[in-house]
């Protein structure tokens, strides 16, 4: 018996689908095998071979999963130019989402999955669009900017694209994202630490852009908030762990008081005696110029 596993599906924290998962799936099951999806707990032992798949880059194998050599491939991620799968027969074969319909309680964003599978998926760093359908695209790449032909994507596709993983610019990518918006409402876009007026304004005109604390700490969040509101920007802030908190209801809102303000009866001096900004919680950002109040921001380097 044949096992597969998809480490991100098991152990990743966001929503993950792997291309090649799914192409080795289809092309065992049409040679007459039945590859068993294996479980986080399950034994090596009671397969002949295993295929481990792993589609993020960045995340780390669990110490509890060991791979044996004996029995296990390890595949990586990407697929054409990575994996060691290099037979044409399973690389032309459109993908099964025969495994993810099993495991679809592993799924955290099913939205997202089940556009996918009425649509199409893709992979731009192994050109592989082999899923191509329906009248819109998700690129499936992690850390999509790090690709040298990044910018080709945006102009390669006539119908929408969208990006199943959040893209992360650099700052000298913002004014590219501006003038090519061509992708749907399921994008995510991080944005970086911008301090320039020119970067905030692009900031304020990046669709889906956002501002996010897996980035940026609380401080730098409030820092750059203070000079979005002073230059009349309004980007969305999302918290993963402070999503109630008051400096995240003070981003988000259309207010241009200052924070103490905001606060109201709920503002607690002693809570905030440490914070490296502490002096500019009561600063209005409306009542200085862009230029002092960045001047002021850099006083505490």
């Amino acid at each position: 018996m044949i096992g597969l596993y998809d480490i991100d599906l098991f152990h990743g924290r966001s929503f993950s689908i792997s291309l090649p998962f799914m192409k080795v799936y289809n092309y065992l099951i049409k040679q007459g095998c039945y590859p068993a999806i294996m479980k986080k707990n399950d034994k090596g032992s009671f397969y002949s071979q295993i295929f481990y798949f792993k589609e993020n880059p960045k995340l780390q194998i669990p110490k509890s999963l060991v791979i044996n050599s004996d029995t296990g491939t390890f595949l990586g991620y990407g697929f054409c130019g990575e994996s060691g799968l290099k037979n044409p027969d399973v690389i032309n074969l459109p993908p099964n989402f025969t495994p993810y319909d099993i495991n679809e309680k592993y799924i955290k964003d099913k939205g997202t999955y089940t556009q996918i599978k009425r649509n199409g998926l893709v992979s731009w760093r192994d050109k592989d669009f082999t899923c191509k359908q329906g009248d819109h695209y998700f690129i499936n790449d992690y850390d999509f900017f790090l690709e040298e032909d990044w910018c080709d994507a945006f102009t390669y596709f006539d119908k929408t694209v969208d990006f199943v993983h959040p893209l992360e610019p650099r700052k000298e990518d913002l004014k590219f994202l501006v003038e090519h918006s061509n992708y749907g409402r399921f994008t995510r876009i991080r944005l970086p630490k911008v301090f320039e007026k020119d970067e905030l304004d692009f900031c304020g005109s990046i669709k889906q852009g956002l501002f996010s604390d897996t980035e940026l700490t609380e401080e730098e969040i409030f820092a750059q908030y203070l000079l979005l509101k002073n230059t009349g920007n309004q980007v969305p802030y999302h918290s993963f762990n402070h999503s109630q908190s008051l400096l995240t209801k003070w981003c988000n809102s259309a207010t241009t008081e200052s924070f103490v303000n905001f606060c109201g009866d709920n503002w607690k001096q002693s809570e905030w005696q440490n914070f490296k900004y502490y002096r500019l919680l009561y600063q209005n950002p409306t009542t200085i110029s862009y230029s002092e109040l960045k001047e002021e921001l850099f006083t505490f380097k």
